[in-house]
């Protein structure tokens, strides 16, 4: 009989959504996090609603957040990404992650919220802090 094959949760990288109005954040984002083939970036969207329709799709590991976004924000985006996709980790990156603001993002189903401006190893330590070892 031959041995169980051992499987690495790690074996692929952590699958990633971006989700922010500035195009440039995002570009930033995907450059850091893909450098060293821990994360593959799945898709960007600059809105909540496109957020939203792609997360049904995809169902992604992990999600980068921002709260200030057009059509849907990003706290809204948080409830009905919970509903389709209860797995998906979210990270919220914010420029306005007042304690306020945290409480609720957190209330209503974020795993991190982070202040944009952090050092970009912070964003890659917290998303994989909630990927399975």
């Amino acid at each position: 009989m031959a041995p169980k094959e051992v499987v690495d949760v790690r074996a692929r990288p952590i699958r990633i959504v971006l989700a922010d109005d500035n195009g440039e954040i995002r570009f930033l984002l995907r450059t850091w996090l893909e450098i060293e083939g821990r994360f593959e970036i799945t898709g960007e969207v600059e809105s909540g609603d496109e957020l939203i329709d792609l997360v049904i799709r995809e169902h992604p590991d992990e999600i980068v957040l921002d709260l200030a976004m057009p059509v849907v924000d990003g706290l809204a985006a948080i409830s009905e990404i919970r509903k389709h996709a209860p797995d998906t980790k979210i990270v919220v990156l914010s420029a306005f992650a007042s304690p306020t603001v945290r409480r609720k993002a957190f209330a209503l189903g974020a795993h991190a919220v982070l202040t944009k401006g952090i050092p970009l190893e912070e964003v890659e330590s917290a998303l994989l802090s909630l990927s399975p070892s």
